[in-house]
């Protein structure tokens, strides 16, 4: 696919190609009543690519398992969310206005006015670190963000990192329950809703009431991907038998 004429649409049937068996947690795109409300709120112009790319779904946030990746699948939020830089809770709680424009120079972004971005995300697993995701608004590019070091990296345009960035370079699903199920101590679907909904609980009312709907057929398809829900199923079945 040529990154220079990847479609918004296109964008998003890479991503659910993907993860096909979590398609039932993708978020409906945002209407053109509210993108145009956050517009007038925040103040700022959202280009027509973008908008195109977030009328066709909002996110699909996946949980991110044990890889704290800037990846859409766990950082790209719904558009309620999304705050202008300079209103948000990284600048609000700084006491130095000169903070932010500095680190943004010495980071090489394409301008050091807060105003010129949004905050459109954040990985709910990396709250206690600060990993969030921001948009420079006229050019459409993605940046990353690691708030303790801080450190700013360029993603590149928003619809190809949609359609390229995998969760943490994984090659397909089964990856990502085998990848959890080794290293992490609460396994299956159950262990990852559990620490999932830890980290929504947070900071995140509006993913967690998503997740909460969802929870019951995450769990049994990530079981079912990883090859714990047969097992659970031959143990009941046998104890029925002895029964």
């Amino acid at each position: 696919m040529n990154k220079n004429l990847t479609t918004p649409k296109q964008a998003w049937d890479e991503l659910i190609s993907f993860w096909s068996p979590f398609s039932f947690m993708l978020v409906p795109g945002a209407s053109a009543e509210q993108i145009e409300a956050f517009q007038i709120k925040e103040d700022v112009i959202l280009q027509p690519r973008l908008k195109e790319l977030i009328r066709i779904y909002s996110a699909l946030n996946i949980p991110a398992g044990c890889n704290l990746d800037f990846c859409p699948e766990a950082t790209l939020s719904t558009i309620d969310t999304w705050v202008r830089f300079d209103k948000s809770s990284m600048n609000t709680i700084m006491d130095d206005p000169d903070w932010w424009p500095g680190i943004f120079s010495d980071n090489n972004c394409p301008s050091t006015s807060m105003k010129d971005y949004i905050v459109i995300g954040s990985n709910p697993w990396g709250a206690d670190y600060g990993f969030y995701v921001m948009l420079h608004q006229s050019s459409n590019t993605v940046f990353s963000i690691d708030e303790n070091i801080p450190e700013i990296k360029p993603m590149g345009d928003i619809v190809t990192w949609l359609a390229e960035n995998r969760l943490g370079g994984l090659k397909n699903v089964k990856a990502y329950a085998d990848s959890w199920n080794d290293e992490s101590d609460n396994s299956g679907g159950a262990g990852l809703a559990k620490e999932h909904c830890f980290y929504l609980n947070l900071g995140y009312p509006e993913a967690l009431a998503r997740w909460e709907k969802i929870e019951p057929e995450f769990i049994s398809t990530f079981d079912k991907i990883s090859g714990l829900q047969n097992t659970s199923d031959d143990k009941k079945e046998k104890a029925a038998d002895f029964q």
